[in-house]
């Protein structure tokens, strides 16, 4: 039994051995009758149909020209079709069997720059970073200008790296930004380290001047506030001394109308006939000034009852 097992073993290993030799046998027998045909990829060209935009489209279609990733009728049928608007009327001005480079030559003799190298330097030398312009779209600008003197044969390679710097940092709008960054100026670095350094300097200088307009927003509120609270006290007290001028007009009336009474009282006195005057104050026989009651005059009822009264006490008294 050890033995049947062990060979069953063997004999399943040996097969499993065969089948995969098999199978790879097959697999380059396919290989080897098969053709070699090329990659076949349909590239994706940007659409042109501004003649603004051409040399953008150009470096996109040189660029895949070199790639060599594309066949070139395919590639060449691909622009044949991605050209629109105005710039499509070049293409009857062609042959239908115009390469490639034939119609890149015509697109170029109709819309490209006819601007000479001299002209272009003048352009940038006379360059200045707008007011609304950020720093990212200067430099753009600036190494465009340059890229296109360069293609003129205007400036040399190795000068290109030197003339972007300078121009980039001396004609920055923002003077702090300017002087935050010179010392990366002073270090001689490239163009493309400068672009960096001053764009995160930018971004730092722009957080902290969020941070501090935060800041006086906070401070605004809080003085609006006190003016607001300033404002009520005050309207306050201006309702209180009207108040108060009110109360006091109407004493001043009080104390006017109190003195017209008094006059009035005065003046009806003073139109008596002098005969009523004369028997009130005059001191005739029956005047009895302090010496008693009753002298001079009739009694009266409480003169009678003060009589009596003490007469009571007097009474009361003798009693007791």
């Amino acid at each position: 039994m050890e033995t049947r097992s062990t060979i069953t073993s063997l004999d399943e290993v040996l097969e499993h051995e065969d089948i995969h030799h098999r199978h790879k046998h097959k697999r380059n027998a396919e290989r080897r009758w098969l053709p070699n045909l090329p990659l076949m990829l349909k590239p994706s060209v940007p659409k042109f149909s501004d003649p603004t935009q051409f040399r953008g489209w150009k470096i996109e279609i040189e660029s895949m020209i070199r790639s060599e990733i594309y066949q070139k009728d395919i590639l060449k049928q691909c622009v044949r079709n991605a050209i629109s608007g105005e710039p499509r009327k070049v293409l009857s001005t062609l042959k239908a069997t115009a390469t490639l480079e034939n119609i890149l030559s015509t697109m170029e003799s109709n819309f490209g720059d006819v601007k000479s190298g001299q002209s272009i330097m003048e352009e940038f030398y006379h360059a200045r970073q707008n007011k609304e312009e950020d720093i990212t779209s200067w430099g753009i600008r600036i190494e465009e200008m340059i890229q296109r003197a360069l293609e003129k044969g205007e400036i040399q390679e190795n000068k290109k790296d030197e003339i972007l710097r300078t121009k980039y940092w001396k004609y920055l709008r923002n003077s702090e930004l300017k002087n935050a960054t010179r010392v990366f100026f002073e270090n001689s670095l490239t163009f493309e380290e400068l672009r960096k350094r001053v764009r995160r300097e930018e971004q730092e200088m722009t957080v902290s001047q969020e941070r501090n307009e935060h800041t006086k927003q906070i401070n605004t509120m809080q003085l609006d506030q006190q003016f607001r609270i300033l404002n009520d006290l005050t309207e306050k007290l201006q309702s209180m001394q009207k108040q108060l001028d009110v109360l006091t007009q109407e004493k001043v009336a009080r104390k006017d109308n109190r003195s017209e009474n008094v006059t009035r009282d005065y003046k009806r006195y003073d139109n008596r006939p002098q005969s009523v005057n004369r028997r009130m104050f005059s001191r005739g026989r029956g005047y009895s000034g302090n010496r008693g009651p009753y002298r001079g005059r009739r009694p009266l009822p409480q003169d009678v009852y003060h009589r009596d009264s003490n007469s009571q006490h007097h009474l009361n008294g003798n009693q007791l």
